[in-house]
């Protein structure tokens, strides 16, 4: 029978054994005003072809369910095309359409899937499962007849590698995609294919365009609805990054399109009990799929907090389609995952199953935390630098351009007042020349590491009163320029800590190079590390202080390391940076 979709339309008496013939129909029907294309009666056919209600399909405009600008206006003879029209679950389907005029005003449209779209679907598999998994799959997959290797299915990436559609798939053999002197090696590749699991090697294959593309091929058979079948997987060279395994055949097909997907995926029923579990999903939480099925996700996996959500979103029906939480591994371990979700719907739109793939995101949160940290310890690293050169100006240069303005002030030409005056100038020019250096020494980018560390260290002993011993090898050469300005950095902070922390009258710096990289120490003579300090190198933490953090950090960006060696008489820092000779 038909749905009744208005009930107080005095027209209805005209329409009555029209909508009552409709609802005996196998194929689609519905009847719509002309006017304004609103939707008054509706058939079983077409409320199974759209996954939706008769009260959904009732009352909607034509237009958002049908390409109506194709059809016409629907005044004169009929119109018939063939469309492709839009589920309400996303997925689409190819229908051959007859829209006829009636004289009331309204019109009528007869939906008919296309024939190639018939044929494919009796040797297609009607699995919900299977169309949320197979469909959405990012690498290219086919379903295959075994008997006579032709399409029955394909899912969107193959579509898109192939520029093939899916209509266009079924009318092909798998011949159809090899160059012509490849088909007989196929053929009898196929021949003696066995029922498990293949690994059919790489293969040419042309697309809809006749462009060329290297794939490795990967056979697995299946039995379903009493038809044998293959799952195909097409993956380009580029792309060999799944491992399958070798099994004995399997009659579930959606166990065989979770074998080849790579990323944990799981499947619940509305009530979040575990359905379906595949390989990677036991590979990263150390549990067989037959420990876990039948059992509520949260029971297994979940935390306290986040298994009371989990269980609350699924009692009130709730199911986002991306979410993030912490899965308890077997070895009580912890992950972070964030999960893509797909509801399954049944032909009544009532949920089926929830199909979720996981990405391990720990490996994420831990250098998001690092960074964190390391911004952090950046910016209070640019204070205190901020803070240093202030007091360094305050000290120095300020303070002589005070005294020197103070006594120009003063008006006096003696020859004693102009000598001071000469002296308080000479001091400034120094001061400015040691802010220099500090900052950037001169010709650090046209005479190379050697040449400006020796510099440095001249500049710094002669102000700072440490006597400095430095030391590099004769042939130790030029460095690329981001390694050579990140060893100045280290010397820079090592020997500011000497003179800071350590004590020491003395230090030494020396800069050596082998075939694997290039090594600086600096070394003072003075009484080692805190004891608190050798307890946090001792744990790993090396949390001691931002300078040196920083350093170890710009090292880590050239695939370098920092060591810290200490005893009583004295501290030695060890940076090395990977780099082979020209």
């Amino acid at each position: 029978m038909a749905t009744k979709g208005m009930t107080n339309d005095p027209s209805r008496s005209t329409r009555d054994p029209l909508a009552s013939l409709i609802g005996e129909m196998s194929d689609g029907a519905l009847i719509a005003r002309a006017v304004d294309g609103v939707i008054l009666e509706v058939n079983r056919k077409i409320c199974d072809m759209f996954r939706v209600s008769a009260e959904v399909l009732t009352g909607q405009e034509a237009g958002r369910f049908l390409p109506m600008h194709d059809l016409g206006n629907f005044q004169g003879e009929s119109v018939q095309r063939e469309c492709r029209v839009t589920r309400s679950d996303g997925t689409h389907i190819r229908v051959d359409i007859s829209v006829t005029p009636l004289q009331n005003g309204e019109f009528m449209a007869v939906l008919r899937e296309s024939a190639d779209r018939r044929a494919a679907r009796s040797n297609t598999i009607d699995d919900p499962f299977f169309k949320a998994l197979f469909c959405a799959a990012p690498v290219p997959m086919f379903v295959l007849d075994r008997e006579n290797l032709r399409f029955a299915e394909v899912n969107d990436a193959a579509v898109e590698l192939y520029h093939y559609n899916r209509e266009q798939f079924v009318r092909l053999h798998l011949a159809d995609l090899s160059p012509v002197e490849d088909i007989p090696r196929l053929l009898i590749r196929w021949s003696a294919a066995t029922a498990e699991s293949q690994e059919l090697g790489e293969w040419r294959h042309l697309t809809k365009d006749g462009e060329s593309i290297s794939v490795r091929l990967i056979a697995r058979a299946v039995q379903a609805g009493g038809h044998h079948h293959v799952v195909l997987v097409s993956l380009p060279l580029q792309q060999q990054n799944l491992p399958i395994s070798p099994s004995e055949p399997v009659t579930d097909i959606t166990g065989a399109i979770l074998d080849v997907i790579s990323a944990p995926t799981i499947a619940t029923d509305p009530a979040g009990r575990l359905m379906q579990f595949n390989r990677a999903a036991e590979n990263l939480t150390g549990y067989k799929a037959a420990e876990v099925l039948g059992r509520p996700v949260w029971e297994v996996f979940l935390k306290d907090e986040q298994s009371g959500k989990m269980r609350e979103e699924f009692e009130r029906q709730f199911f986002p389609v991306y979410f993030e939480n912490q899965w308890v591994l077997a070895d009580g371990s912890v992950r972070d995952l964030a999960w893509s979700s797909t509801v399954v719907r049944d032909d009544h739109d009532a949920v089926s199953c929830i199909v979720s793939s996981a990405t391990d995101t720990t490996g994420l949160r831990s250098s998001e935390s690092a960074l964190r940290k390391l911004s952090a310890r950046l910016f209070q690293m640019q204070d205190n630098e901020r803070r240093n050169l202030a007091r360094f100006l305050h000290d120095t240069i300020a303070q002589s351009l005070a005294a020197l303005s103070m006594s120009l002030s003063l008006g006096a030409n003696d020859s004693k007042s102009m000598q001071s005056n000469l002296t308080l100038l000479e001091r400034c020019c120094r001061d400015v020349r040691t802010f220099s250096y500090m900052l950037h020494p001169p010709l650090f980018d046209e005479l190379g590491l050697s040449a400006a560390v020796k510099w440095y260290l001249d500049g710094y002993a002669r102000d700072s009163g440490l006597k400095i011993d430095f030391q590099i090898d004769s042939d130790f050469g030029r460095l690329p320029q981001e390694l050579e300005h990140t060893l100045m950095a280290v010397v820079q902070e090592g020997i500011s800590n000497v003179r800071r922390h350590s004590g020491s009258t003395s230090a030494s710096v020396r800069l050596t190079r082998d075939a694997s990289g290039a090594y600086l120490e600096v070394e003072d003579h003075g009484s080692g590390l805190p004891a608190e300090v050798e307890r946090s190198l001792a744990s790993g933490a090396m949390d001691i202080g931002v300078g040196l953090t920083a350093i170890r950090e710009r090292l880590a960006q050239n695939l370098g390391n920092l060591e810290i060696f200490s005893s009583p008489e004295g501290t030695r820092l060890r940076a090395f940076v990977p780099v082979r000779r020209n």
